[in-house]
């Protein structure tokens, strides 16, 4: 709040209203500015801003009075009847939720029902049925000018989104001027974020249907048959739009859009059980069975840039069909010996049409087992300390559904270059993607081994080391486009897994008075990738391109690579003859896998009634990339980097020939322009480097207090009642300077350790009352 929106230019510093489109903040002090009532301004309804010393001084703005408080409300009742020959539930659920961002809510509703009977004596049937159905309106996050964040951050302290307005949420005053032009602090380059949630639209509809059949028949006491099936099929409705915009600066026409997914899915399982060895010292038991799976997405996708009122609307239609199939036997072996010595052994042979003719399907198998070895030196009574050796090895296949070739037509597209972008047309062009005629299963490879321990079921721990070597990964390789084709699902490298997992519980205190139990889970794993088969090795996941997580042989997965500054074969920064850092470009600059993880769980329970629960996690390392960081820092928007105006630093390095550089140089020298600014000479955002930052965060994940009133009440109708209160993500303690350690662009896959604009996280706080009848 310390600087106006506008340039400093030839060591004047300019202010630049909204009309001008400037979207710095790099301007004159507030404290320097007034209003003046007289002269009308389109965008404050306070008067003009000015020089002026005889108005009112100018306000500044908190962008973060835009977010609410937010409602969820979640209600559930499940009935349920058991007798000799049968038994059946009934399960309801309801939940309704609107959210900290204006106008984003969120609704589902749950019927499951299930049904047990055994007709005759040996056989036992079951019957599982759901509806599950959801409606959805959310905002847009992340990179886009219509995106909340993004002009939230960047509005100049100087500019009131609200208008002054109490609610400007449903007052399109608030970001429409009275010729219908955009109101926001760029005059419509970056969208006020009340027009993002009142002029934009993203609706999702999701119902979904399974039912679920199985059953169990006892041939005679050692030799059972099990099967079981079931179908699943979803719709997914989504559809939306952006109003247009006639804003001066940055007119946009209208779009809109509407997508369709149908997913199918059905699975047979069959299996015999036998058990021919069954005694107080040794059981054995075998196992055969078969299991088929299919699925296929069907995928419909309607599309309308550029639309014109008045004018024919040029849509754009495609759609796309996913099939999958896989089936499989597999045999398993289950030895156990007086509780002492457990062994058990299986493997699976599978076959499935995402594979080429020159595949012939994939082998699973795995072995593992305990060893108690304390009880064995003690066969009479079992000791009050246990311990045992556990150890496995195995191979997994997985199939990726990657070799999916999403039909033989796609909409075609005129390509663009550097200036022209490009853009959709009506009609169909040949799919882009073939399919591999050696495409095979991703592999695992796994080993671990480890200890178990356990004194008087009061202190019990774990300690495992492992390894993983997952070989054939799948990714999207360019072929020579002679062929026909541009791209083609390859097996192209290998990635390692191995560290140390440590669970110890401890229940100290085990009375009616009081019970306390505490758990401790310790995570460390190194990954690195060992193998990348193509020209580059190194594989790019995004999401941006001079700032990108990579699969690269020799670093750990989404290894974030950028633009930084220039270091020698000792690692050290080379600084120029002018005292600044000299920069290049494609260097490893972060990790963002942690260093290890912990959880910590407390329980303390007094009088069995009154029960007080906490989780506490914790994550030690791991890097982000904090775009919104670095583009706050560039347009002027951080305390950090107006803190810098007028302030001198010496950069650590050495020069060319090794000399330790001693050369001071100024950071924001106000008699420049804003453009010799460190957070601005480097261009947009700045170099990656420059806004790589450790995301360790300590967190009180939930706490929760329970009081049970079954003991206090005389239950004549009911069997308890229980009244909670619970808080989530309440406590964080992180140096991350970005909207939150936990956050990630592209979600839960892909590119890892990048914020830019995402939308922030919550806490939660809330009660709940639960009745048994």
């Amino acid at each position: 709040n310390t600087r106006a929106q506008g340039r400093i230019t030839g060591g004047t510093a300019n202010y630049l209203g909204p009309e001008t489109g400037n979207a710095f903040s790099w301007g004159p002090l507030v404290s320097e500015l007034y209003y003046d009532e007289t002269i009308e301004n389109l965008y404050d309804n306070n008067g003009a801003i000015t020089f002026n010393n005889t108005g009112t001084p100018i306000n500044t703005y908190d962008p973060y009075v835009f977010f609410t408080n937010a409602w969820t409300q979640n209600y559930s009742l499940s009935l349920s009847k058991a007798t000799k020959l049968y038994s059946t539930n009934v399960v309801g659920s309801y939940a309704n939720e609107s959210g900290v961002i204006p106008t984003n809510k969120y609704a589902r509703y749950n019927l499951g029902v299930g049904f047990d009977i055994r007709p005759i004596k040996n056989l036992t049937l079951s019957v599982n049925g759901a509806v599950i159905g959801s409606v959805a309106n959310r905002t847009i996050k992340g990179s886009s000018i219509n995106g909340i964040m993004l002009g939230l951050l960047r509005t100049s302290p100087t500019f009131d989104n609200t208008n002054g307005l109490e609610d400007p949420v449903n007052n399109p005053s608030s970001y429409l001027l009275d010729d219908e032009r955009q109101r926001s602090y760029r005059a419509g380059v970056n969208d006020n974020p009340y027009r993002s949630i009142n002029e934009t639209s993203n609706i999702n509809e999701v119902y979904r249907y399974s039912l679920q059949a199985g059953g169990k028949y006892d041939l005679s006491e050692k030799w059972s048959i099990l099967f079981n099936s079931g179908i699943d099929y979803y719709n997914d409705f989504r559809e939306g739009g952006i109003n247009e915009d006639p804003s001066s600066l940055a007119p946009r026409n209208a779009s809109l859009y509407s997508n369709t997914y149908e997913y199918e899915s059905s699975h047979l399982q069959i299996s015999s059980v036998y058990n021919p060895i069954s005694s107080n010292t040794m059981n054995l038991d075998l196992t055969v069975g078969y299991e088929y799976n299919q699925s296929s997405l069907l995928s419909d996708f309607l599309s309308a840039s550029n639309i014109i009122l008045g004018e024919p609307t040029p849509f754009v239609a495609s759609s796309s069909f996913n099939d999958f199939k896989r089936a499989g036997g597999i045999f398993a072996i289950d030895f156990d010996f007086m509780e002492r010595l457990n062994i058990n052994a299986s493997i699976r042979q599978d076959y499935s049409n995402q594979f080429g003719p020159e595949t012939n399907g994939f082998t699973s198998w795995g072995i593992g087992g305990e060893f108690n070895f304390i009880q064995l030196m003690d066969t009479i009574s079992r000791p009050y300390f246990n311990m045992g050796l556990i150890s496995s090895v195995g191979r997994m296949g997985n199939i990726n559904n990657s070799g999916i070739k999403n039909g033989v037509y796609t909409p075609g597209i005129i390509g663009g270059d550097g200036f022209i972008s490009s853009f959709p047309v009506e009609g169909f062009e040949p799919n882009d993607y073939a399919n591999s005629q050696s495409l095979t299963a991703e592999n695992t490879l796994t080993f671990d081994i480890g200890i178990v321990t356990n004194f008087r079921n009061i202190i019990s721990s774990r300690i495992i080391y492992y390894n993983e070597q997952s070989n054939g990964l799948h990714a999207i390789q360019p072929i020579s486009s002679s062929s026909g084709l541009n791209f083609q699902y390859l097996n192209v490298g290998s990635i390692s897994n191995s560290g140390f997992d440590v669970s110890l519980s401890i229940n100290p205190i085990r009375k009616r008075v009081l019970n306390w139990s505490f758990d401790i889970h310790f995570n460390k794993n190194v990954n690195v990738v060992n193998n990348i088969n193509d020209i580059d090795k190194s594989q790019s996941m995004g999401p941006f391109t001079t700032s990108y997580s990579v699969i690269q042989e020799g670093l750990p997965y989404g290894a974030i690579i950028g633009t930084g500054f220039e270091k020698n074969e000792n690692g050290e920064t080379l600084i120029g003859d002018d005292g600044w850092p000299l920069t290049d470009s494609n260097l490893f600059l972060g990790d963002p896998n942690p260093d290890w993880m912990m959880f910590v769980g407390n329980s303390i329970t007094l009088f069995e009634s009154l029960t007080l629960s906490a989780l506490i996690e914790i994550k030690q390392g791991g890097d982000m990339y904090c775009g919104t960081c670095g583009t706050l820092d560039y347009f002027g928007r951080t305390q950090r980097a107006i803190s810098e105006i007028n302030g001198t630093f010496v950069f650590d390095g050495v020069d060319e020939f090794g000399a330790i550089n001693t050369q001071a140089v100024e950071l924001a020298p106000t008699s420049g322009s804003y453009t010799d600014f460190y957070r601005v000479r480097y261009g947009f955002g700045g170099l990656t480097e420059m806004s790589i930052y450790d995301a360790s965060w300590i967190k009180l994940r939930n706490l929760s207090l329970t009081y049970d009133f079954s003991n206090l009440l005389n239950l004549k109708l009911g069997r308890s009642v229980s009244l909670g209160f619970t808080m989530e993500n309440f406590i964080l303690r992180t140096t991350y300077p970005g909207i939150d350690p936990e956050t990630n662009l592209t979600g839960n896959s892909g590119a890892i350790g990048f914020d830019y604009y995402n939308n922030p996280g919550i806490e939660r706080y809330g009660f709940h009352l639960k009745l048994n009848f």
